[in-house]
C-alpha cells in the first residue's frame, strides 16, 4: 500500500537515480569498525543545542536538524509516516533524535535520525526520510564504494543495499568533483519504502538543446540502518522488524 506524507511542502530531488545491484557477499563477512564520527555520538556544543533552520552559506546553505525529545514527539514533526524496528538489541537505549527539514524555496531534505546508543558506547542509527544516499548513480556513496565492501540483500520482499566503510575526499581542491577516497568504518543498510513523497507539479528543467521538459520522477522516502559493530545479518533482522510507529508506544 502507498502512503501520502503529511506535507503538502515542494520537495526537490537530491541525489536521485537509478540502483545498481551488487552481489549479495556472505553476510557474516561484514565486519563494521569504528569510522567517522556518528551524528548519534558527535559531541553538541556546549549548552543549547543549535537552533534548527536554514543557514545560508558562501555559495549554499547548511540545514541546522532540531533536536527532539520523543518518539512520540519525532511522529508529531516528522513530515511522514514514523517506521522503526520493534526488534532493537536489549543492550541498546534510546539516545539522540534529530530532524532534518529545509525551508520552502531550497532543494528540500526531510530526514529524520534516531539513536540508540548500548552501554559501551557503540551506536545503532535509523534515518529515514530523504534523500538517503545509497543510490548508485556515479558519484553516490554506494556506486563509489569498493565491490567488496558493497552488495544488495531483501529486506520485507524489497532489494536492500549495503556498504561497509566511509568515503572522504582526500587532497587540495580541485576543478570538479573530489575523487573518493575508501576507509574502514560503519556499515550501513539502506532500501526504499512504498512511502510516496508528494512531487511540485510544476518543477522540471528544460536539457540543453531541447525545448520539451523534463520531469523529476517519483520519489519515495528511503531508510537506512548504520552501526559501529552490529554485523549485516543483524541489521537485517532489524530491519524486517520495521513498522509503522503508534504514538504512545515507545519512551
Amino acid at each position: 500500500m502507498t502512503h501520502v506524507g503529511r506535507s503538502a511542502s515542494a520537495p526537490l530531488m537530491l541525489a536521485v537515480g537509478l540502483l545498481l545491484k551488487a552481489g549479495l557477499a556472505p553476510a557474516t563477512a561484514q565486519t563494521p569498525t569504528s569510522g567517522s564520527p556518528s551524528m548519534c555520538t558527535a559531541r553538541l556544543p556546549a549548552g543549547q543545542a543549535p537552533a534548527s533552520g536554514v543557514l545560508p552559506t558562501p555559495g549554499g546553505f547548511v540545514i541546522v536538524p532540531q533536536m527532539l525529545s520523543s518518539l512520540d514527539d519525532a511522529e508529531a514533526t516528522y513530515d511522514f509516516p514514523l517506521l522503526l524496528p520493534t526488534d532493537i538489541p536489549s543492550d541498546y537505549q534510546l539516545g539522540r533524535i534529530s530532524y532534518a527539514h529545509s525551508q520552502p524555496g531550497v532543494p528540500e531534505t526531510d530526514f529524520l535520525t534516531v539513536c540508540y546508543i548500548s552501554s559501551d558506547g557503540r551506536y545503532l542509527a535509523i534515518q529515514q526520510g530523504f534523500p538517503i544516499p545509497f543510490v548508485g548513480t556515479a558519484g553516490s556513496p554506494y556506486a563509489d564504494t569498493p565491490d567488496d565492501d558493497k552488495g544488495t540483500t531483501v529486506v520485507q520482499g524489497k532489494d536492500a543495499y549495503w556498504r561497509l566503510g566511509d568515503l572522504t575526499t582526500a587532497g587540495p581542491p580541485t576543478a570538479g568533483s573530489q575523487p573518493p577516497n575508501w576507509q574502514p568504518g560503519s556499515l550501513r543498510l539502506a532500501w526504499q519504502t512504498d512511502i510516496l513523497v508528494p512531487r511540485p507539479p510544476l518543477v522540471f528543467e528544460i536539457p540543453p538543446g531541447s525545448t520539451e521538459p523534463v520531469y523529476p520522477p517519483p520519489l519515495y522516502v528511503g531508510f537506512q540502518l548504520e552501526s559501529d559493530t552490529l554485523s549485516l545479518d543483524a541489521l537485517v533482522a532489524i530491519a524486517n522488524s520495521v513498522q509503522q510507529y503508534q504514538a504512545g508506544s515507545g519512551p
